[in-house]
C-alpha cells in the first residue's frame, strides 16, 4: 500500500532563516513557496495528495495545501517535533501503513527516493549531506514515536528506534541527502541546475 506522505512546513516569510543574511526577505519567501509548490507536485506523483498531509502553523501553507487536494493540519502549538507527533496521533489508528515524513527543502528529491524507503522494513533515516541530519524518515503507523528533529537528529532517530526495539536502517541518496540551508548549498543548487532568475534580485551576500 501506498505509505502516507507527511510533510512539515515553516511559514513562507520566516522559513529557511539560516539564509537570510544572504537573501532579501522577497526572494527567500519565493523560495520557500516553489520548495513547497515542488514538495506537493512530488506528492501528487508518489503517493496522491489524498495521501499527503501537510503540517504547519503557517495559514498561506495550509491554504496551498487545501487548494492542491492535500490534507491540511495547524500545528496545535509551534514547533516541528510537536507538529509531527499530532500528526502521528491522527494517522495511528491506520496500522499495517507506513508514513513517510519528509523535509520540504530538497529540490532534487524524486519519487524514486521515496518509493525506496517506502520498499523497507523498521525505520528507514535518509540522512543529509553531512551525515548527521534527517531528511526523510519512513516508520510504520501507530508507533509511539518521539521525534527529534534538530542538532544531531540522526543519531537521535537511531537511539529512538533503538527504544522501540526497532531495526533502523540509514541511508544517504543524493536526491534525499541535498538540502537548501546554507550559502554553500545555494551555490551547489545553482551550480547543479543553473541560476534561479526569480531569486536573483535579492541575492545580497554569497561569498
Amino acid at each position: 500500500m501506498t505509505p502516507w506522505l507527511v510533510l512539515p512546513v515553516k511559514s513562507l516569510a520566516d522559513g529557511k532563516s539560516r539564509l537570510a543574511p544572504h537573501l532579501a526577505p522577497d526572494a527567500r519567501r519565493a523560495l520557500n513557496t516553489r520548495l513547497l509548490e515542488r514538495s506537493l507536485a512530488l506528492a501528487t506523483g508518489f503517493a496522491g495528495t489524498h495521501r499527503t498531509l501537510v503540517v504547519s502553523h503557517c495559514e498561506e501553507v495550509l491554504a496551498r495545501a487545501s487548494a492542491a487536494g492535500a490534507y491540511a493540519l495547524r500545528e496545535p502549538h509551534p514547533g516541528l517535533n510537536e507538529g509531527l507527533s499530532h500528526a502521528c496521533e491522527l494517522l495511528g489508528r491506520r496500522e499495517g501503513e507506513r508514513l513517510i515524513v519528509l523535509a520540504c527543502d530538497l529540490p532534487l528529491a524524486t519519487a524514486e527516493d521515496l518509493a525506496s524507503l517506502a520498499a523497507q522494513d523498521g525505520v528507514v533515516l535518509a540522512t543529509d549531506r553531512a551525515g548527521t541530519g534527517t531528511n526523510a524518515l519512513s516508520l510504520p503507523c501507530g508507533l509511539a514515536f518521539q521525534f527529534r528533529y534538530g542538532v544531531n537528529s540522526r543519531q537521535l532517530h537511531t537511539e529512538e528506534a533503538d527504544r522501540l526495539s526497532l531495526h533502523c536502517q540509514t541511508v544517504q541518496r543524493p536526491g534525499l541527502a541535498f538540502d537548501l540551508d546554507t550559502a554553500q548549498d545555494w551555490r551547489d543548487w545553482v551550480e547543479a541546475c543553473g541560476p534561479q532568475p526569480w531569486a536573483l534580485q535579492g541575492l545580497m551576500n554569497l561569498a
